[in-house]
């Protein structure tokens, strides 16, 4: 019985075969209720030039209303090839650019179309010289793998340039990645005349392509061919010419406006002219950062107009308390910080800054300023302050050129805004650390480096943009250009004759803090017991607290005047000296309300390989 059920169940598996006809081998339009392709007919010829001319012969039903074709060329990512010169006969068309294909689009949007239609498609393909000199090739898609509907029929010419052994080319029909090189064979029948092969095919499935491969052919068969290089020389003269142009000026604005003159340094003991330390740290980089300005705080108390004292409830921070008023003989702009210090109240904690004293805080900065100007003039001269703005202006503008020309439109513009963006913020950090490096040595020069680390970044993003088209000796001297406009930008910065005669004085002052020799800063402080006070807030400005404050390790300092210990005994100590700088300069700086107010400162090869779709050409299409 069990041999009896098993055998019953074979029959009738068989008999279902048999009543059931094998369809899977039959071809059926893909889409017969939209519309059919009947057609697709393709004449290439080549040049010597590697220049391929094609015409596509596309015949189709639309069994429904649409306006006419696309047909989609991919481009090349590594620029081996250039689609261009799209035309189409009988038909209104448009060209449509992307960064992955060439479109043409063929008919009109306020037309329909219906039944048979014919559409002539022509363009041209430039294969660029590669640096293989042991053979040249052959690879191109003579029928795009991504065409929307199924193909009934396809006549295809190919004629190249010279002879050709037609064995040694391989052929690839399927879709995309198809590497079996037979398969043409079942669709395809094909014949040579000469130098031109011919193919005719029947019933081609949708999304299946067929691309011809040699890379047998004889080095320099295609002997006129050019290089990327050669073909778009002249939008590289462009960049190159933008780039020497801006790079010379540079140059020269430096020399003409921006050779700052060597200041003659003399011996100083103490601030010249009366400068507070607000006027040294102005002078220095004409830039007043609200540490800076927060030095008035010492300057105030040396003065005898406040006391410094230990906060009982935290040591760790101090209680300023208001002693006299400050007097006529101070700039404004010290009354103003004063006044502001202690409004409506006699002490100030730097723990608990209140945020009301921001704005008295930003009126003093804008005041100094003035003074300033006023008592001394600016401290660079205009003509280097505007060569320096003309050297970003530059940087911009190469950038945005550059940009224009390699993608070919006006969006390029607004693509060089991102890396602009990232060069114009690197360039200002750069600046402003090489102007505190002369006197901040660690956090000038953190900011010199981190800014020009920004800057060459903006180079990095220009590459990656365009790092597929082998500019060769041009990419360069784009590159170069943008580092000479950025290493003299950066240092044009042409001081005032007053205030070259200032930074003598400052710099020799400096140099005393720095490294005064024991003799006469004792003969100093004998003459005067709060000598090292009176200098201190100078030493913060000039960033050397902690030098100044080694060369009293052998010296008695007394306590100051203004300080208040609450009765402990006054012990001085360097680690004393540099957390009170620091709380009071640093911690006592006012916050800015969030609705706004200050910021703290002021002022090529070869591309395909042994697969369908692999060469230029192809891509797809259908109707729209």
């Amino acid at each position: 019985m069990r041999k009896k059920s098993i055998l019953t169940v074979l029959i009738l598996f068989l008999c279902f075969f048999i009543v059931t006809p094998v369809k899977a081998g039959e071809y059926q339009d893909s889409d017969p209720d939209d519309y059919i392709t009947k057609s697709f007919d393709v004449t290439v010829k080549f040049d010597r030039g590697h220049r391929a001319d094609v015409t596509e012969v596309i015949k189709v039903d639309f069994i429904q209303m649409h306006h006419g074709i696309t047909r989609n060329i991919p481009l090349a990512k590594d620029k081996t090839y250039e689609v261009r010169d799209f035309q189409a006969e009988g038909f209104p068309y448009k060209v449509e650019h992307s960064d992955n294909n060439e479109t043409i689009r063929i008919g009109d949007a306020d037309k329909y179309l219906k039944g048979k239609q014919t559409f002539v498609i022509h363009y041209q393909i430039e294969y660029f010289k590669d640096n293989n000199h042991s053979y040249d090739y052959l690879a191109h898609n003579l029928l795009p793998t991504e065409w929307a509907t199924s193909i009934r029929s396809s006549n295809i010419e190919l004629t190249m340039p010279g002879k050709v052994n037609w064995d040694e080319c391989e052929l690839y029909y399927g879709p995309y990645g198809q590497s079996d090189p037979n398969a043409w064979a079942e669709v395809f029948s094909g014949e040579v005349e000469g130098n031109t092969l011919r193919l005719k095919g029947k019933n081609l499935m949708k999304g299946y392509g067929l691309t011809i491969r040699n890379t047998g052919l004889k080095n320099g068969y295609w002997s006129k061919a050019r290089t990327f290089l050669e073909r778009n020389r002249g939008k590289f003269n462009v960049i190159a010419g933008f780039s020497i142009f801006f790079g010379i000026l540079a140059v020269v604005l430096w020399f003409l406006y921006g050779r700052d003159q060597r200041p003659v340094e003399t011996v100083e003991f103490y601030p010249p002219d009366k400068m507070t330390p607000v006027d040294v740290g102005y002078a220095l980089d004409e830039e007043l950062e609200d540490r800076e300005l927060m030095t008035l705080v010492f300057y105030l108390a040396d003065k005898g107009h406040l006391t410094i004292e230990k906060d009982g409830k935290d040591e760790k921070n101090f209680i300023l308390r208001k002693v006299a008023e400050v007097g006529d003989d101070e700039p404004e702009y010290v009354a103003t910080f004063f006044d502001g210090l202690f409004k409506k109240k006699s002490s100030f904690r730097t723990k608990t800054v209140p945020v009301s004293f921001r704005k008295p805080f930003d009126k003093a900065k804008e005041q100094a300023v003035g003074a300033y100007t006023k008592e001394h003039g600016d401290v660079f001269t205009l003509s280097s302050v505007l060569s320096r703005v003309a050297c970003m202006l530059m940087m911009g503008v190469l950038i945005a050129v550059y940009n224009w020309v390699m993608d070919g439109s006006f969006d390029g513009v607004y693509l060089a805004l991102f890396p602009v963006a990232i060069a114009g913020g690197g360039m200002y950090l750069a600046w402003t650390g090489f102007a505190e490096w002369s006197v901040r040595r660690i956090r000038g020069g953190i900011k010199l480096v981190l800014g020009t680390l920004i800057y060459l970044l903006q180079i990095v993003v220009c590459w990656m943009f365009f790092s597929e088209y082998p500019m060769g000796i041009y990419w360069y001297i784009f590159a170069i250009s943008l580092i000479v406009i950025y290493f003299f930008s950066l240092i044009m910065k042409k001081r005032t004759d007053e205030n070259v005669r200032l930074m003598g004085r400052l710099n020799g002052f400096r140099r005393f803090i720095k490294e005064a020799e024991y003799d006469r800063i004792k003969e100093l402080c004998d003459s005067d017991p709060e000598y090292f006070y009176h200098i201190l807030p100078y030493a913060s400005i000039l960033g050397l607290e902690t030098e100044w404050t080694k060369h009293f390790d052998r010296i008695t300092i007394p306590k100051p005047g203004w300080y208040l210990s609450n009765g402990d005994r006054f012990v001085y100590s360097s680690v004393w000296c540099s957390h009170m700088l620091r709380t009071c300069t640093v911690n006592g700086i006012p916050s800015v309300p969030s609705s706004g107010g200050s910021s703290g400162g002021y002022s090529g090869g070869f591309s395909g390989g042994g697969f369908s779709g692999g060469g230029g050409g192809g891509g797809g299409g259908g109707a729209w």
